[in-house]
């Protein structure tokens, strides 16, 4: 390997070795604390750079491992259930913040769970399968449902699943506060064909972005661009995602909008077989559905078929998106070992005084936020408060002396 020397300091306040690989790759190590990255390209080598732990740093149990819980609830039950796995539920959480607030967020999001308006995700196994799943991911990032994200219904019958959504206060939470924060600011941008400036890019291996918005009509989306501000190497890293490239992981990832693209293709096999008709200007076909009684038709309307990454919410979608696509890797870091035996090592009255600051921080990242009010309709997170309902006071799920890991 040809081996140079960057131009700035990149880790531990110092330079650190550049080399270059038979296959053209580029490698950076530090000297200081033996951390390793590689890229195509030395602006990536960095950005990656900036993602890698400690080589002492043990790393948490991946988002994908979490603590698995066999049986399943149901809206009547939840309550009931959340007591029965209550030791599997502190294992899924997250491990950067401490067992107080663990305890307080648990709670917190069952109480969202109860009163969310879920819809047939109840009704199937598989339905509440992916609530419990969607659950396990909020608490695994140290998400404060629905301050710091949603659990969004998609689908309908047998199809209907939950999925997390992550909010940018989930990151800016978990990356941008205390002591050990990783980053210090995260910034998410919608790029659309109208606006003006030059486009993002690096210099010296540091992201730019500088794009001035349009006045008037903005034209169509184009791209996301999330960018943020390492603390440890100092300096600016970033990527774009254009739309395509966005929806092209929706498409891959999401079981909602491939639930929609599903339906929207069915759509157009039985236009082209001449089988929709239409109703007051808008267009439809028969469907056969399965109900208690037998089967029975059911007009399903094209305009109906809609979803947030394309609809009039898509830049909001899609920048929840690109967030969780470029951080993720961070949330594997912050859950780390080392920070988890750090925040569990402290006597139990600093733990309490840190819950406090720690809880109110949260909800505070949130608010700044300008986060949507419990109270109201809210499409995203489809939340609603159902006094019918059952709601968990306040320490009900716990003992407040016999928090122990």
């Amino acid at each position: 390997m040809t081996q140079q020397q960057t131009t700035q300091p990149i880790c531990c306040k110092q330079k650190t070795i550049s080399k270059k690989d038979a296959v053209g790759n580029t490698w950076l190590k530090c000297e200081v604390c033996g951390k390793t990255s590689k890229g195509e390209t030395p602006e990536t080598a960095a950005k990656n750079f900036g993602k890698v732990a400690s080589v002492k740093a043990a790393p948490a149990a991946a988002s994908g491992q979490i603590e698995q819980i066999t049986t399943l609830p149901t809206k009547t039950n939840i309550k009931q259930w959340a007591l029965a796995n209550l030791e599997d539920l502190k294992k899924s959480s997250a491990v950067f913040v401490n067992a107080p607030f663990t305890k307080r967020m648990i709670e917190r999001n069952i109480n969202y769970v109860m009163n969310a308006d879920l819809k047939d995700c109840w009704n199937t196994p598989g339905g509440q399968s992916s609530i419990v799943e969607a659950l396990k991911k909020s608490l695994w990032y140290g998400s404060v449902l629905p301050e710091m994200g949603s659990i969004v219904p998609f689908g309908k019958d047998k199809k209907a699943a939950a999925v997390f959504m992550p909010g940018k206060e989930t990151f800016d939470f978990a990356l941008t506060t205390g002591k050990n924060a990783l980053l210090k600011w995260i910034r998410a941008d919608a790029i659309y064909e109208n606006d003006l400036g030059e486009p993002p890019h690096r210099k010296n291996g540091e992201f730019i972005f500088e794009t001035v918005t349009a006045r008037g009509d903005r034209g169509e989306l184009q791209s996301i661009v999330v960018y943020y501000y390492d603390n440890r190497a100092g300096m600016v890293f970033g990527e774009t995602y254009s739309k395509q490239e966005l929806l092209a992981k929706a498409a891959k990832h999401s079981n909602g909008y491939q639930y929609y693209l599903r339906d929207v293709e069915r759509f157009e096999e039985l236009r082209t077989e001449g089988k929709t008709n239409f109703e007051n200007g808008r267009e439809f076909y028969i469907k056969d559905l399965v109900g208690k009684n037998g089967t029975y038709p059911k007009k399903i309307f094209l305009d109906e078929l809609t979803h947030g990454y394309i609809d009039a919410d898509q830049a909001k979608w899609l920048k929840k998106l690109a967030i969780k696509s470029e951080l993720d890797g961070y949330m594997d870091i912050v859950n780390s070992v080392e920070m988890a035996a750090e925040s569990r090592n402290a006597s139990g009255d600093q733990i309490e005084q840190t819950t406090e600051q720690m809880f109110d921080e949260a909800l505070n990242v949130a608010a700044q936020q300008v986060a949507p009010n419990p109270e109201q309709n809210i499409k995203d997170a489809e939340f609603h408060l159902d006094t019918t309902e059952p709601v968990l006071e306040d320490g009900e799920l716990f003992d407040p002396n016999s928090i122990e890991y």
